[in-house]
C-alpha cells in the first residue's frame, strides 16, 4: 500500500514517527510531505525520515489560505504520479485527495472543533475519518468520527519509547531538577490570532521565585538554546515547566514534570482541561497574575525529585490508554 503522511508541525513529526517505521517495516510505501515550521527539518532528519518540503508558513489569514491552497495542489500532483491509498495528518489538504480521488484520509486533531474554525470547515467535510480524543468538544460530522482515551503526546512519551537520559541535560551544563525552563510559543497559526500568553511579568515572577536557581529560556521566535531533539530530556529533567505552549504543556504532563500553561485558551481545550482537572497541569489566563505568582511561590517551596517524576509519570500512563495502538487500528481499517 502507498501511504501519505503530512505533517505541518514539529509535534507531528513526533506524533506520527512510530506509524511511520511501523508501516515501513510491514513492507508498505510511505511517503511524508512537510512545512517549513520551526524544528521540522531539524527532526525528520534527526530521526532519517525522508520526507518532501511543500510550503513555507504563511503571513496572516490571507498568506496562510495561499499556502493552504499552494499545499493542496502540491499534494494532489503528487497523487497523480504516485496514486496514494490512505492519506493520514492533523492537515487541511490531504481530504481534498478523498473529495477528488476516493483516496481514504484519516485527520488527526486534539483540539475542539470551536478552536480551530478554519481547520474543521476546509478539512473535516471531506475527512474519510476524524480521530480524536474522547474528551473533545464537537457538534458536526458525529459519523465520522472515531474517539480514543488517550492524547497525542502519548504516541512518543510513553514508557516504550522514552526514557529519562540525564546526560543530555549535563551536556547543557545543567543539574536535574534544578533548573526551570520557559518556553514561549509564536502565536502566530491561524487560530492562534489575537490569542495571548506569557508576558514578561509572569517571567519576572519565576526569576524572583527560583532565584539563584538557573533559567533556560525557549522562545520559537528566537534562535533555541536547546536542540530540537534534545527538548524531551531537558522537559524530563526541568524542575518546572512555565508555558504558553499547548503540546508542550501535555508533553510536561506525561513526562511527570510540573508544568503552569499561561494561555487565554484556559478553558477551551479539551484534553488540557482534563490534564487540570486530573491534577497533572495547572492553568491561568494571562490577566491572573497575582494567582499564577501565588502557584510559583508554593511548587518553589516543595521538594522534587526524579522518584516524585517518575510517581506523577506513572500515574498519567495509568490515566490514559495507548494511542499508537489505536492510532494504527484507524489506519489499517483502510488497508
Amino acid at each position: 500500500m502507498k501511504i501519505l503522511i503530512d505533517i505541518g508541525h514539529a509535534a507531528h513529526v513526533h506524533l506520527f514517527k512510530n506509524s511511520i517505521k511501523s508501516f515501513q517495516n510491514q513492507g508498505h510505501e510511505v511517503f511524508v510531505v512537510s512545512r517549513g515550521k520551526p524544528y521540522v527539518k531539524d527532526l525528520l532528519a534527526h530521526y532519517g525520515i525522508d520526507n518532501f518540503c511543500l510550503s513555507e508558513p504563511g503571513n496572516g489569514i490571507f498568506g496562510l489560505f495561499l499556502e493552504w491552497l499552494k499545499r493542496t495542489y502540491l499534494i494532489i500532483r503528487l497523487h497523480l504520479r504516485i496514486k496514494f491509498d490512505v492519506a493520514v495528518g492533523t492537515s487541511v489538504s490531504i481530504p481534498y485527495l478523498t473529495l477528488f480521488f476516493g483516496v481514504r484520509s484519516i485527520n488527526v486533531q486534539e483540539d475542539d472543533d470551536n478552536v480551530i474554525p478554519l481547520h474543521v470547515w476546509l478539512g473535516y467535510p471531506f475527512s474519510s475519518l476524524i480521530f480524536n480524543p474522547e474528551c473533545l468538544q464537537y457538534r458536526r460530522f458525529s459519523k465520522k468520527r472515531r474517539l480514543h482515551s488517550s492524547m497525542h503526546e502519548l504516541a512518543y512519551l510513553n514508557s516504550d519509547d522514552f526514557t529519562r537520559s540525564s546526560s543530555v541535560v549535563r551536556r547543557h551544563g545543567l543539574t536535574p531538577y534544578n533548573y526551570i525552563l520557559i518556553r514561549k510559543v509564536a502565536l502566530s497559526a491561524h487560530h492562534d490570532m489575537g490569542e495571548s500568553g506569557l508576558t514578561s511579568e509572569h517571567i519576572s515572577v519565576v526569576h524572583r521565585c527560583f532565584e539563584g536557581m538557573p533559567i533556560l529560556s525557549s522562545d520559537e521566535l528566537k534562535k533555541s538554546e536547546v536542540k530540537a531533539h534534545d527538548m524531551h530530556q531537558v522537559l524530563a529533567h526541568a524542575r518546572l515547566v512555565v508555558t504558553d505552549s499547548q503540546t508542550m504543556t501535555a508533553e510536561a504532563a506525561c513526562l511527570g514534570i510540573p508544568v503552569i500553561r499561561v494561555s487565554s485558551f484556559k478553558g477551551r481545550l479539551s484534553y488540557l482541561d482534563k490534564l487540570d482537572k486530573l491534577g497533572f497541569s495547572y492553568s491561568f489566563y494571562p490577566r491572573d497574575l497575582s494567582l499564577f505568582s501565588d502557584l510559583v511561590r508554593k511548587i518553589s517551596a516543595e521538594e522534587f525529585s526524579e522518584d516524585k517524576a517518575e510517581s506523577n509519570r506513572k500515574s498519567i500512563l495509568n490515566s490514559f490508554s495507548d494511542f499508537n495502538s489505536s492510532l494504527m487500528r484507524i489506519i489499517k481499517e483502510g488497508l
